[in-house]
């Protein structure tokens, strides 16, 4: 069979040995994307196995039409409280490109009881970030207490000149796809630097009015240092902000959980803080 994406040699031994096993014997053959030609397919297949566990039981599941697009709601397997349950709501991650309502089953299915916070994995932490900005402009809604971001995409104007240059070989989010992820959502390279698009450019006034962050990171996540260097600014300009660095790990953390120890980790780590509000 043949390769196409290898792990590269100077990072290869800095991994975890179990992503290394799973990549071997799965990922290194999967054309990238970003090679072929668009096919909305993508969206919802995947050359991989079944990377998830299966969800936790709740009291129900049920999607909704939103117009041009849908939600899934996971309501807890319990007696709602007098005010009703409160809400979180999850971005799932695949570049504004591919997943869809079936993304993060398994994490939503153990999250649903929690505090009115937000989170998002990858391209979903933008959203989720995007909204707690927006937020603000709203009479009508209710304050965030709680953001959770997960191998988060902070700067859409980053490239392997600048920030990616310290993980520009880790595997599987590669400069190249990061770059046909970025321009599949905003094909005018006018606005890769907005307050939407590249939140961890935002000014100093704009991240005090944010709620306090939770961010989950991968060592060898081409997006790390944007992350990390996120979670400075939010402690130097006041904001409550907490930071977990999964070592040996890649952007796939979290989308694989269902055969990494360090993914169900992660998830784990994600649903204690969203239930708690606290780390």
């Amino acid at each position: 069979m043949e390769i196409y994406q290898p792990i590269h040699s100077s990072i290869r031994d800095k991994l975890d040995p179990q992503y290394i096993a799973f990549h071997d014997k799965y990922m290194q053959y999967i054309v990238p994307d970003e090679w072929k030609p668009w096919d909305a397919s993508v969206r919802t297949e995947t050359s991989l196995p079944n990377t998830s566990s299966t969800p936790a039981e709740v009291g129900a599941i049920q999607d909704f039409s939103l117009g041009s697009f849908s939600v899934r709601t996971f309501v807890p397997n319990e007696e709602a409280p007098p005010g009703g349950w409160p809400v979180f709501i999850w971005f799932h991650g695949g570049g504004w490109t591919v997943g869809g309502i079936d993304s993060g089953a398994y994490f939503c299915s153990r999250a649903c009881k929690a505090l009115i916070s937000v989170g998002g994995t990858s391209a979903g932490a933008v959203l989720s970030l995007a909204l707690c900005t927006h937020a603000l402009t709203l009479p009508s809604c209710p304050a965030i207490r709680l953001q959770v971001l997960v191998v988060p995409v902070l700067d859409n104007t980053a490239s392997v000149a600048g920030i990616w240059r310290e993980n520009q070989h880790a595997p599987w989010l590669t400069p190249e796809r990061m770059l046909w992820y970025r321009r599949m959502w905003m094909p005018d390279e006018c606005d890769w630097g907005s307050g939407d698009a590249s939140p961890g450019l935002l000014g100093d006034d704009a991240l005090r009015t944010l709620p306090k962050t939770w961010l989950g990171i991968a060592e060898y996540d081409l997006l790390a240092p944007e992350a990390r260097l996120f979670a400075e600014r939010f402690r130097g300009v006041g904001v409550g902000v907490g930071m977990k660095v999964y070592t040996g790990s890649t952007h796939s953390l979290f989308a694989l959980e269902g055969v990494l120890d360090r993914g169900m980790e992660c998830i784990d780590d994600c649903v204690e803080v969203i239930k708690n509000g606290a780390w």
